[in-house]
């Protein structure tokens, strides 16, 4: 959709006389009252007014006109294209999400909302499930819950995601190794949370790391392993543990 402006205003676009600033000032002060959440500024806001104003002298035309007008500056701004499904609700609950809790203690966002905003998701992510980090070597809880966010939009990949998981508490992934790793837990809520990988394979991998009793692995890891299980029984994803 593209806007023209002697679609919006006929009179001012044809050289009219736009209206007298002094006959127009309480209106625009009524309109202004009713959209202080506006972000456009006040000096945008008034010239938007008085454009509307040309177009039609009537008030309600042009509340109207002025309420377009400042939809599509507002969703310019935004980034999205007119016409297009507006996922700035969505944007602010992915936001609300990745600023929880690792695992989050929120409810899985919808894979769509996911797709829909994950090239900016993957900025947040800084790289793939079981990735250090540079600099420093622990990806802090906003990087992993990222990464969730990218694995339920599909684009880690079930094969990678898999891979990665199975790999996730080998003995070398240590801060004492060379070169250094982790336990990578957002790798396995990775691939608990890939919608193609089948709940019984989830359920065996899980269960799996849980009977893990190695003494490469602290009581610490283990523990968030098992936390893991329960986050993703109650979330429908595996079987619950026993």
């Amino acid at each position: 959709m593209t806007l023209n402006i002697r679609d919006i205003a006929p009179s001012a676009a044809s050289g009219g006389a736009l209206a007298d600033r002094s006959q127009v000032s309480g209106s625009f002060d009524h309109f202004k009252e009713q959209d202080r959440a506006t972000r456009i500024g006040e000096p945008t806001q008034r010239r938007l007014f008085l454009l509307a104003w040309a177009s039609s002298r009537s008030r309600s035309r042009a509340r109207q006109l002025l309420s377009l007008l400042r939809r599509c500056i507002s969703t310019a701004r935004r980034g999205s294209r007119l016409g297009e499904p507006e996922f700035e609700p969505s944007k602010r609950a992915l936001k609300a999400f990745l600023k929880s809790n690792f695992p989050p203690n929120l409810p899985l966002p919808p894979p769509e909302i996911c797709r829909a905003n994950r090239r900016w998701i993957a900025r947040k992510a800084r790289g793939l499930p079981g990735d250090t980090m540079v600099p420093g070597l622990f990806p802090d809880a906003r990087t992993k819950n990222a990464r969730l966010v990218l694995s339920l939009a599909g684009e880690v990949g079930t094969s990678r995601a898999l891979e990665r998981a199975r790999n996730a508490y080998d003995p070398n992934r240590s801060h004492f190794a060379r070169p250094s790793s982790y336990h990578a837990h957002d790798a396995v809520a990775c691939a608990l949370v890939e919608p193609n990988i089948p709940r019984d394979v989830k359920t065996a991998l899980i269960r799996n790391f849980c009977a893990d009793t190695r003494h490469t692995r602290g009581w610490r890891s283990r523990r968030k392993t098992w936390q893991l299980w329960r986050w993703a029984a109650e979330r429908g994803l595996v079987d619950g543990p026993p």
